[in-house]
């Protein structure tokens, strides 16, 4: 587990293989020698860094499998007696147990914790059909993704 005994030194810099770490946090400049300053080469990041660190790669692979395995549960208030009852029979049950068309609740679940353990976040996108209701619900690659804000103004 040498990578984790890197990470977790109490030195101020440590620097390998152009990944560099200090006290502060992460620094990206280590990776401008492979191409990373951009984040345009997602494939060589990907194979240099998730998948040929197999001590990586077996900790996250492990806590994927786990975690996918953990269904979600929808639960609803029942106020006749106060409490909270599973809902198996609901719309958003039906959603979770089958995301979209092409994929099932447990690979969604699998995908999403490895996106969120390599890249720090994830984004599902819903898809609104009639009446307002979500009717599928897609994973996008986080890594792929540019988050545009956009500030709307209420007050002419």
């Amino acid at each position: 587990m040498g990578l984790f005994d890197k990470l977790f030194k109490s030195s101020n810099n440590i620097s390998e293989k152009g990944f560099c770490y200090n006290n502060n946090g992460f620094i990206l400049d280590g990776f401008k020698d492979y191409g990373f300053e951009q984040m345009q080469d997602d494939d060589k990041l990907i194979n240099e860094g998730y998948v040929s660190n197999t001590d990586v790669y077996a900790v996250i692979k492990k806590l994927c499998e786990v975690s996918s395995t953990v269904p979600f549960v929808v639960k609803s208030y029942d106020s006749s007696s106060d409490e909270w009852v599973i809902d198996e029979d609901s719309a958003l049950n039906d959603l979770l147990e089958k995301p979209n068309e092409y994929t099932n609740g447990k690979d969604f679940r699998f995908n999403t914790m490895l996106y969120l353990l390599n890249t720090g976040d994830w984004f599902w996108r819903p898809t609104i059909g009639g009446f307002n209701l979500v009717t599928e619900i897609d994973l996008l690659p986080s890594n792929l993704v540019h988050i545009q804000l956009v500030t709307i103004s209420l007050i002419d």
